[in-house]
This record gives structure tokens, sequence and C-alpha cells, in this order.
């Protein structure tokens, strides 16, 4: 892990046990391109109280994206929400339809619509973008009403 790296994931608890919970918040980490990276899960299965699973948070000039959104990402993006306007955040890329990389979007994509909600009177500037494999439409379109490109 780099210095950079290190410093991004603020852990606290009993780290050295496996125990600690990563926090995340932006704190700079950020390459010459532009882009920035946050990770709100790295576990893999299900999520633990001390650890989230499958979601990064891609910052790049112009645009912020997650990638997978795990159960329980909600949390995590409650969390960013104090270091970070979640309005920002323009869509989700789930990468396949296993659970721990899905299963969050619905709680997720509802955290997400109250906070551009609070900026935005027009309902149709506050749609959410979601992409995916085929098969992501059918669930993600009956938990609410988004725009998928599959």
């Amino acid at each position: 892990m780099t210095p950079a790296l290190g410093r991004q994931l603020q852990q606290t608890g009993n780290g050295a046990a496996g125990r600690g919970m990563l926090q995340p918040r932006h704190t700079g980490f950020e390459l010459k391109t532009g882009l920035a990276l946050t990770w709100l899960g790295t576990n893999s299965g299900t999520p633990t109280l001390e650890r989230n699973v499958s979601c990064t948070l891609v910052r790049l000039p112009g645009a912020v994206q997650m990638v997978d959104c795990g159960e329980g990402t909600h949390r995590q993006l409650l969390a960013l929400e104090k270091s970070m306007d979640l309005a920002e955040i323009d869509g989700i890329f789930i990468t396949h339809l296993h659970g721990d990389h899905c299963f969050g979007v619905a709680a997720a994509l509802a955290v997400l619509d109250r906070a551009k909600a609070a900026g935005q009177s027009d309902p149709a500037r506050r749609r959410h973008h979601l992409y995916g494999p085929p098969g992501l439409s059918v669930s993600s379109n009956a938990a609410m009403e988004i725009d998928t490109h599959t």
C-alpha cells in the first residue's frame, strides 16, 4: 500500500485483527490525470459491521461515478455526505449481477435522490443513470424510476 493510499483509508478500531472499519472520506488522493478514487467497500460476500462490500467512487474531471453498489453502500454514502455533495454523483456502473455488487442499488439511489432533490426541483433533472449487464433493469426498475443503459 502506498503512503497516499494509506492516508486515503482512515482506519478505526482494531485494524490489525481485521476488525477496523474503513471510513470513506475524501482526502485529496488524486492522480495527475485528475482521477480520484474513494473505496466505499472492499469486502466480498456480505457486508459486516466493520466492512462494506464492493463499491468504489470514481472522480474524473467533470464526472463522479460509482462502480458497483453492494448491500450497505447507502450507509457509506451517508458517512461520505459529510465531506462531499452526493448530488455530484452522476451514475452507478454495475460490473456483474452478484449480490455483493448490486444488492445496494435501490437504497443507494434513495440516498442519492434525496441529495439531488435538495438542490433541484425539476424531477427530469434528478434522474439517475444505472449502467450494467442485461438483467439489471428488471430488478432496479421495480425498485424506483431510473434510466438504465444495458
